[in-house]
């Protein structure tokens, strides 16, 4: 098997980005404060978590944008060294790799008579890579954030998946460990604090960064879905070089 040029440094830049949006949310996560408050309409105490890091969403949503063009890059990469092996007389300056919304979609593609690929190519892409909306999802997620992100910067929201290191009193003085509930709603965060009860540690929110709009990758944590995405592409990458 031998490698598809630049491929592996797409691939590998897409890693990188992920690795940038991690240090940028950590960035994000040294900004909260954490202040106790009466709340205005119940008059009960509550934790008050925040972040002052304005720029944290625009730098996360230009890096994701890098990114997922990475992943795609390398696909299209692929594709045009797999033509240039199997069939070059397919190849134009508007050549990438093939992703559809319907598998109907993709077929009629391929099998266009103008492109002559081959039947054995035809079938890998059909029934083992299915880089369709209901065969490989990943890919057609990469493919439809791609093509959002032309137009508009890609919106992400801040939630948390935990305050780490929250610590409480109950009305006996007995400690009690601090327990909430992963949200995906964005800062501020209020935890409510029961009757009677003392803070002793207000802790820290881990911050997880979430798609937002409507596409199939909503909602979904951000660093999960690309190196979920860096993993496939590899392996879509893989299975074209080891094609023969």
């Amino acid at each position: 098997m031998v490698e598809f040029p630049g491929t592996r440094a797409k691939i590998d830049w897409a890693k990188q980005h992920v690795r940038d949006i991690k240090l940028r949310v950590g960035r994000l996560e040294e900004s909260y404060s954490a202040n106790i408050q009466i709340d205005p309409n119940f008059g009960y105490k509550q934790i008050k978590y925040d972040v002052a890091d304005d720029l944290a969403g625009q730098d996360c949503s230009l890096m994701i944008g890098d990114a997922l063009h990475s992943l795609k890059g390398a696909l299209d990469y692929a594709w045009v060294a797999t033509l240039q092996r199997h069939a070059p007389h397919a190849i134009s300056d508007k050549t990438q790799f093939p992703i559809h919304r319907t598998v109907d979609s993709l077929e009629a593609a391929l099998k266009d008579a103008k492109k002559q690929l081959p039947e054995n190519l035809v079938s890998l892409m059909l029934d083992k890579i299915k880089p369709y909306e209901g065969g490989h999802t990943t890919l057609w997620a990469i493919k439809e954030l791609n093509i959002l992100d032309k137009h508009r910067l890609l919106l992400t929201v801040f939630g948390y998946t935990s305050i780490v290191g929250l610590e409480m009193e109950n009305e006996l003085g007995e400690p009690e460990p601090g327990f909430v509930q992963a949200t995906t709603l964005p800062p501020p965060w209020f935890i409510n604090i029961p009757n009677g009860w003392n803070v002793k540690n207000k802790g820290k929110p881990t911050i997880t960064v979430l798609f937002k709009e409507g596409h199939s990758a909503e909602d979904m944590e951000v660093t999960s879905f690309l190196e979920l995405g860096h993993l496939m592409v590899l392996q879509v990458v893989q299975t074209l070089e080891a094609f023969v």
